[in-house]
């Protein structure tokens, strides 16, 4: 079996790469020397005044006997044209002795011996004695058999299977831009990086790529896609492990993830960042819009004081240089497997230049316009203008589709997986139809057919949706900004929704939005005139549950599809604020009096700060709110684990007040817990994981509340020690493979460009 795939390869690829090998082998240099799409020159060499004329023909999967008639049909002539000295047909097809030998007969005279044809085999020995080429042409090698088998082997511990057959399926059309070395710095130098930018831009594509570099280098990883505690749950103590979080603050604004503000998830992040550094094997990558990061940062003193974003790499269209648009629209055109007649539209007078210097380029919009089954109904000729429509507004696109292509049965789905949030199952989505559904026809007088549903899901299939192992997901997040807009321009479909909603989320995300600066006026004027409404489907919705269990290889993983008992307070409690009114009191009572029917801490903290930074409810007429909620939180406090005792003490310290006897007894009760030392929760740590995030737990406690716990943080070190001892393993890799170096781009010029897309049709 061949040791590389040189079908990843485009023909423009091919060339490149037998121009180094052959460039390394013969030691001399070579000239690139394209003329076209007809003229039958790939690379030349001259030698003592004679040329050398190297042909490359990239027919790989094809059979010998359509290269030979190729061959005679077409090169023979153009070859007789150029009269070389000599000529070397190059070839990805797998070739036998009398191949050969056919081949110099249909080429004769200018094939000298048979050693001048080199095939699929030939370039396989190249490859292996040329090391340095097969890393320079790092798609070739990450698509390589010892590669791929080290990956998949990797793969087999998590529930990564799928992510990396979609990395795999990318890897044709990927170019390194100038983000990429910047990134791998990072991860180098600081464990962790941050790739942000605007929609579209090639965030998690780069994001992949460094995935599965580091996979082949021996790391594990774990793609985590709920909240911090899936890494966690996926660390494995003493190997080398690769944490991937992909939009980690949401997809559309930073409500997508509402465990951020329910459940201090910024604490959780600063707190892991801190472990995978202390982790010698580990590195994190983290990606998110840059709008929604820098919202985040504002929001939250802990992530700005943290300097966790300090390493972020930033991914511009600048960072895409001329030639490297050129090879995106380029690879994707040429992976497409769209008809000729869209690819000789795209060549049609230069239009490929205005495509790839058009301002709202960006990779996900060039994908868009090359995949097949969106294209089915726009005829070739009118491919140019839907590209030029596309690029010019791309939500016009999604909107055509929406509004002219699909049932409303689909476009009530897509309404649905919209208002749930971040993670929706097919359960879910199930139960939110059955209700949204029936409400829908009686409102608007029709009739819902049996299989209505059933076949929406299969309508929206690979369009709008894809679904994976039971979960429901926008193609990309294009499609959920798009889904924002509809929404906020649909007073009408609001309404539907907070008369069914079946999540509290469903009914909070429509007041956080129409909330933005930015918002609708529709949708701000909607929410001030139906408060009522709202407030009813606030009330029914107070008891929701927050966390969905599922299993997921075999372990029983929660995700967060709702808001958090305390985070419904807070939402309300600045619903009240606004409003300062007895209904949204009341609604806020609801609320607090669920919350108190939990023992959770951090959560108590959490709504006890919304109370008394709300101006209007920080009074003495609204105490009856507070004072519950501070009794609820002496009365378990004695039974508080250290992240709980260190959110209460790290609160006052920033300003959270309490009056003189409350704050005195809250003082007593952490000095007690920490004077027995926190021996059962240590006692209770499973593993290398557990035992350091309670290690750093204490040692802020002990920094920045002068605690005493040098004892126990001295223990702990001994247990990893001796764990560390028993594991020490850190993966087989030999160094990454691929450069952290720029790459200088090979084509600049316009003539380079339309030489390079003379080869679509090789």
């Amino acid at each position: 079996m061949a040791e590389y795939n040189l079908g990843k390869l485009s023909h423009a690829d091919f060339e490149e790469l037998v121009h180094d090998l052959l460039e390394a082998e013969w030691e001399s240099p070579l000239e690139s020397f394209k003329t076209g799409r007809d003229g039958g020159v790939d690379l030349r060499r001259i030698d003592a005044g004679a040329s050398t004329i190297i042909q490359c023909k990239h027919f790989e999967g094809s059979s010998f006997s359509t290269l030979l008639s190729k061959l005679k049909s077409q090169e023979i002539a153009k070859v007789r044209a150029l009269a070389p000295a000599r000529y070397i047909l190059v070839t990805s097809v797998g070739l036998t002795p009398g191949n050969k030998d056919a081949i110099v007969e249909a080429m004769y005279p200018f094939i000298l011996t048979p050693e001048d044809v080199i095939g699929a085999s030939e370039i396989e020995d190249l490859l292996r004695n040329h090391d340095e080429v097969v890393k320079r042409h790092y798609k070739l090698w990450l698509t390589s058999t010892a590669v791929m088998e080290r990956v998949l082997h990797a793969a087999e511990h998590a529930r990564t299977e799928i992510h990396i057959a979609k990395i795999i399926r990318k890897l044709p059309v990927f170019v390194r831009n100038d983000a990429f070395p910047r990134a791998l710095q990072a991860l180098e130098d600081h464990r962790q990086v941050i790739l942000s930018g605007p929609p579209g831009i090639g965030k998690s594509t780069l994001a992949d790529i460094l995935l599965y570099a580091h996979l082949e280098d021996g790391f594990l990883p774990a793609i985590i896609t709920g909240d911090l505690a899936e890494g966690h749950v996926l660390a494995r103590a003493g190997k080398r492990m690769l944490f991937y979080y992909d939009d980690f603050l949401g997809e559309t604004y930073l409500g997508d993830r509402p465990e951020y503000l329910g459940r201090k998830e910024d604490k959780a992040l600063v707190d892991f960042i801190e472990y995978v550094q202390q982790s010698e094997g580990s590195r994190f990558i983290l990606t998110s819009r840059e709008h929604i990061l820098a919202d985040a940062l504002q929001r939250s003193e802990r992530l700005r004081q943290s300097g966790f974003a300090d390493h972020r790499c930033v991914i511009e269209l600048s960072d895409y240089s001329k030639s490297q648009r050129a090879r995106i629209l380029y690879n994707h055109l040429y992976f497409s497997g769209l008809p000729e007649a869209y690819k000789e539209a795209m060549l049609a007078d230069d239009f490929f230049l205005e495509v790839i210097e058009h301002e709202h380029f960006n990779p996900r919009v060039i994908e868009w316009l090359s995949t097949l089954r969106r294209l089915r109904s726009v005829p070739a000729e009118a491919y140019q203008d839907y590209v030029t429509r596309l690029l010019d507004n791309p939500e016009e696109i999604w909107r055509h589709a929406f509004e002219q292509e699909i049932s409303g049965a689909a476009r009530g789905v897509l309404i649905l997986v919209y208002s749930l949030g971040y993670f929706v199952g097919l359960d879910d989505l199930r139960s939110a139809w059955d209700v949204y559904e029936p409400h829908c026809a009686a409102k608007y007088n029709y009739s819902s057919a049996p299989n209505s549903y059933r076949d929406a899901l299969k309508e929206l299939d690979g369009s709008f949706l894809r679904y994976d192992e039971g979960r429901v997901l926008f193609l990309n997040p294009s499609v959920r900004d798009f889904m924002a807009t509809v929404l906020e321009r649909s007073p009408d479909t609001v309404s539907d929704l907070l008369s069914t909603a079946i999540r509290f989320r469903q009914v909070a995300d429509i007041a956080d939005t129409a909330s933005l600066p930015e918002s609708a006026p529709e949708l701000k004027a909607f929410v001030q005139d139906n408060m009522p409404l709202m407030l009813s489907a606030y009330s029914r919705l107070i008891t929701t549950e927050h966390v969905k269990w599922v299993r997921e290889k075999g372990n029983r993983v929660g995700h967060h599809v709702d808001f958090s008992p305390s985070q419904k307070v807070r939402h309300l409690v600045e619903v009240s604020d606004d409003l300062q009114a007895n209904g949204a009191l009341d609604v806020v009572r609801q609320s607090l009096d669920h919350l108190l029917s939990s023992n959770d801490v951090t959560s108590l903290v959490y709504a006890i700060q919304g109370f008394r930074e709300s101006p209007w409810l920080n009074q003495g007429v609204t105490r009856y709110l507070i004072d519950p909620a501070v009794d609820h939180l002496l009365e378990v406090l004695p039974f508080a684990m250290s992240d709980d005792c260190l959110t209460l003490l790290d609160a006052m310290q920033r300003g959270l007040s309490f009056e003189a006897p409350v704050r005195k007894h809250i003082d007593d009760v952490i000095d007690q817990i920490v004077h027995d030392g926190f021996s059962e929760e240590r006692d209770n740590c499973d593993g290398a994981d557990d035992l350091t995030g309670l290690r750093d737990t204490l040692t802020r406690m002990q920094e920045r509340h002068a605690k005493n716990l040098k004892y126990e943080i001295a223990s702990i070190d001994e247990a990893l020690a001796e764990l560390e001892d028993d594991n020490e393993d850190f993966g087989s890799g030999d160094g990454l493979a691929v450069s952290n170096q720029e790459e200088p781009a090979r084509a600049y010029g316009d003539d380079d460009i339309r030489d390079l897309f003379g080869t679509l049709f090789d």
